[in-house]
């Protein structure tokens, strides 16, 4: 499965978990979305990445290698990838304009619900702001 592909299936998972009349699903909606979205922002970096670099933007250790030339390239190495902040830092370097205080707000919530509780009923405006 692609990265796009995990993402736009998250995506609709959560918008269809949404949509339920069942209450609790608003956690698994929020939890999907959350990862849809941080998964859109690792297929660009990917899409970015050099060829030949083993998807390097997306990797957290990335490690020089001199090729057959002599050309010092960014090769990525292990299996795991970037996390929010290092996407942030990353889409700054290079020009990529996000807003992060909306997605900040969704990243609350999600922590507030998965580790504790949250007493806010529409937090970040789910009914009107998420998808506008």
């Amino acid at each position: 499965m692609s990265i796009l592909k995990n993402a736009v299936d998250s995506i609709a998972i959560g918008l269809e978990d949404f949509e339920s009349d069942d209450d609790r699903r608003i956690i698994s909606s929020t939890r999907n979305i959350f990862a849809g979205i941080l998964l859109l922002f690792k297929h660009r970096l990917c899409e970015l990445s050099p060829d030949d670099s083993d998807e390097a933007l997306i990797k957290q250790k990335v490690l020089p290698a001199i090729d057959a030339t002599g050309a010092v390239n960014w090769i990525g190495q292990g299996k795991k990838t970037v996390d929010v902040q290092n996407i942030k830092d990353r889409f700054k370097s290079l020009g990529i304009e996000v807003d992060w205080k909306r997605l900040e707000r969704i990243n609350k919530y999600r922590n507030d619900i998965e580790h504790y509780y949250s007493t806010e009923v529409d937090p970040i405006g789910w009914t009107h702001k998420l998808i506008s």
